[in-house]
């Protein structure tokens, strides 16, 4: 008999469906999958069709992700959230058949070359209830060389593409048609642009209508329902994962580092204290301590002061958990 869920004090957690949990997790994936399929299908340029340098996701209204099937972990495990809250701050109201244009690194993008599509799930009363993230690498950003990547630029001025902070794309279903000048007078391949700008459109409307008919089938307060206990089982699972982790802490060094110092001694590690030894092949310093925390803190905790260059509040939820 399997032992119930507890959180690090020791608190059992409530008995939740697993089934229903089950099912609607993989629902939620076969959202982001299909908006996926659609995009690799659809994109114009080989950056998409042949490199499929994209991600899709979905996150609550909230800006919590719930699930991000078959993406690049650098592109949404982190920064759908901070996207997502940028949307809302520019935009606090947002309406059915809005569409946002996104690519500011300034406001939890990657860089100015991926370009994100965010559409607003809202339900037949006008609640915002998800939102859709499309996000893809584009042929060409309109830089000032013809590169996506500008290693040597001294400034983002310098390096010249054009920035889209949430910038509104569509409303009322509808192109904004005076940004998709800009954006073809900029970029260097206006037609492949154009074309993967519809493929993400297109990807980000099909994962729309894909949660709109989950929530009509099992009601908006049922998926509202699902994604608190799901952040909570995969809290509480990894809650308890550092429990059973021994307290220490372990140094050790590389032999690849070794021998760029010139030392040759090849791989070492210390133990300064603890019991756990790391495993082969690590590099730099771990170390590990044990907090205590309850279920859900880390997601619930308001943000700590401090906010980037667009008042977007720098909040870790690594960081809000410990003490």
């Amino acid at each position: 008999m399997n032992e119930p869920l507890r959180d690090p004090v020791g608190r059992e957690i409530a008995a939740q469906d697993g089934v229903r949990l089950a099912i609607l997790s993989k629902r939620f994936e076969s959202v982001a999958r299909k908006m996926a399929n659609t995009l690799l299908r659809t994109g114009r340029s080989g950056v998409l069709n042949t490199g499929r340098d994209f991600s899709c996701c979905v996150v609550t209204a909230d800006h919590e992700l719930v699930t991000a099937a078959e993406c690049y972990p650098i592109h949404v495990l982190r920064g759908a959230d901070l996207m997502s809250q940028a949307m809302k701050q520019f935009h606090p109201v947002v309406a059915k058949g809005d569409a946002f244009l996104h690519n500011s690194p300034y406001h939890g993008n990657t860089h100015a070359a991926d370009h994100v599509i965010l559409v607003p799930v809202v339900d037949d009363a006008g609640t915002h209830q998800f939102t859709v993230l499309v996000k893809a690498h584009m042929a060409d950003c309109g830089n000032s060389i013809p590169t996506t990547y500008m290693g040597n630029a001294r400034d983002v001025y310098h390096e010249g593409a054009l920035i889209f902070p949430a910038v509104k794309i569509q409303q009322g279903f509808r192109d904004n048609e005076d940004i998709l000048r800009m954006c073809e007078m900029r970029i260097r391949v206006p037609e492949q642009w154009r074309g993967d700008y519809m493929a993400m459109l297109g990807a980000a409307r099909l994962g729309e209508q894909e949660i709109e008919k989950i929530g009509r089938e099992m009601g908006w307060e049922t998926l509202r329902s699902h994604t608190r206990e799901w952040f909570d089982y995969s809290e509480a699972r990894m809650l308890g994962a550092i429990r059973r982790m021994r307290s220490g802490r372990a140094v050790a060094t590389s032999a690849g580092r070794e021998q760029r110092d010139g030392q040759g001694r090849g791989q070492t590690s210390k133990l300064l204290h603890g019991d756990r030894h790391p495993g082969p092949g690590s590099a730099g310093q771990l170390q590990r301590v044990r907090r205590h925390a309850t279920v859900g803190q880390a997601r619930r905790q308001p943000a700590r002061s401090g906010s980037g260059a667009s008042g977007v509040p720098l909040h870790d939820p690594v960081r809000a958990a410990a003490p």
